[in-house]
């Protein structure tokens, strides 16, 4: 018994959207490796020059299009080089990278939600008598929106596999 050649441009289909989807992984990888190689490069010159603070330090982020997540790891990867490091000018970098990064972490908790939210939040948490209400909250947020967005993704891929079954199918009607 012979397998249809629709199952078989099926299978090599999905196979080449796999392998395609592997190497675009390994792609954004290697381009966030080298984003936050830059953004190491350019903080060291930030603080030798002592003229970097927290909003240049958020535009070069933007600039570059890193998450905070991989802000943050740069950071502290920086922080352990900087901290095993035998460079004359490490005591003095040392205290003013330890400085950016309490004022990331301070400004971390809204960073990732939308703009609109965060000026309130903010606003709330230091207007508030508890803080950590504030953190909580808009950790559940961020939870929500990931959630959400996780979700869109789900139906969007789901529509697009429906698509794709269809052309198949319709394909193959006309092959018959």
């Amino acid at each position: 018994m012979a397998i249809p050649e629709w199952i078989v441009i099926t299978i090599m289909i999905l196979l080449s959207v796999g392998i395609l989807s592997f190497m675009m992984y390994v792609i954004i990888e290697i381009i966030n490796g080298t984003l936050k190689g830059t953004l190491k490069k350019k903080l060291y010159k930030g603080l030798v020059h002592d003229d970097l603070n927290l909003s240049d330090f958020k535009n070069l982020q933007l600039n570059l299009n890193l998450s905070d997540r991989n802000v943050h790891s740069a950071l502290i990867n920086m922080k352990s080089e900087l901290d095993f490091s035998e460079d004359e000018r490490r005591s003095v970098l040392k205290p003013k990278l330890d400085v950016l990064i309490k004022e990331f972490n301070d400004n971390k908790p809204f960073s990732e939600l939308p703009s609109g939210l965060v000026e309130p939040l903010t606003n709330a948490k230091s207007n508030s008598s508890e803080p950590k209400v504030i953190d909580d909250l808009s950790e559940k947020i961020l939870i929500h929106l990931k959630r959400q967005k996780r979700s869109d993704f789900l139906i969007k891929l789901a529509t697009y596999i429906g698509l794709f079954l269809g052309f198949i199918g319709t394909a193959s009607n006309f092959l018959k």
